[in-house]
């Protein structure tokens, strides 16, 4: 996709949604020389990862090596750090009290998905900031948003049973790592310390959609406006794309799935 493309599709999604945050896109680099000559600001300190998520959906362009990432549970996930035994075993997250036992410490550790190659450095950027195209587009909002994304993704791949959530590792495992590795949707309610340290608010939560994926779902989001949104919404979507001269959904006010296709009675829907 070109940058324009990418720029058109921020327009898209911020007229179907009430986005406060910039969408951001991640992308992995294992060539050195690519990663180089990444426009992108290289950070020259330590920083936790979600923070740098953080600061991009602000807008600002970041790139980071392995030296940079100051978590070293996010360094691991990324495959930049060693996966040791005793993280995989579950001593580790049982060391920390998050866990009755070593059982459930294991179960969950297990689930974490892990990049098996080693990048020299990752980008993470607004995306219409974005030179070369995501591996991972991240949305943080609000739960209604991230519904409205959910049932963009559905419209054309139907549900998604394979979500991976503990409260754990937030952005850097459950948004970043298990979106690229698996290469589809994810989505997480935040974990306590990317709470702290990136001061989300308490009703944010956060989606990773593969990047070769991205324009689809907003594509579905696009055509279940007219069905699943209410006139309020229907307003500000068709006033958000004239204000942007862009093709608004076909919408017919009054009218949605639940409304259309069925006759609510005076005992429900039937």
């Amino acid at each position: 996709m070109s940058k324009e493309k990418r720029e058109e599709q921020v327009k898209v999604i911020n007229s179907l949604l009430e986005l406060e945050r910039k969408v951001v896109g991640v992308k992995f680099y294992y060539d050195e020389e690519e990663y180089e000559v990444c426009p992108a600001q290289q950070v020259k300190y330590y920083i936790p990862y979600c923070v740098t998520v953080r600061c991009a959906t602000a807008g600002h362009d970041i790139k980071i090596r392995k030296e940079n990432i100051g978590c070293f549970a996010a360094a691991r996930v990324l495959g930049m750090d060693e996966v040791t035994k005793s993280y995989k075993s579950g001593e580790d997250c049982m060391r920390l009290r998050m866990y009755s036992d070593q059982q459930a410490a294991k179960k969950a550790v297990d689930n974490i998905s892990i990049n098996p190659k080693c990048p020299c450095g990752i980008e993470i950027s607004p995306l219409e900031l974005m030179e070369k195209d995501p591996d991972v587009v991240i949305v943080v909002s609000t739960p209604y948003n991230i519904m409205r994304l959910i049932q963009g993704y559905s419209y054309y791949y139907g549900s998604y049973k394979g979500f991976k959530m503990a409260g754990n590792q937030a952005m850097c495992a459950e948004i970043t790592a298990c979106t690229y590795v698996t290469n589809e949707i994810n989505t997480s309610m935040m974990c306590s310390g990317t709470r702290f340290l990136s001061k989300w608010q308490k009703d944010e939560m956060a989606m990773g959609i593969p990047g070769d994926k991205y324009e689809k779902v907003i594509q579905g989001v696009y055509h279940t406006a007219d069905p699943l949104e209410r006139d309020a919404d229907k307003e500000r979507i068709k006033k958000a794309f004239e204000e942007n001269k862009m093709q608004a959904p076909d919408i017919h006010m009054g009218k949605n799935y639940d409304t259309n296709y069925y006759h609510i009675g005076e005992t429900g829907i039937r």
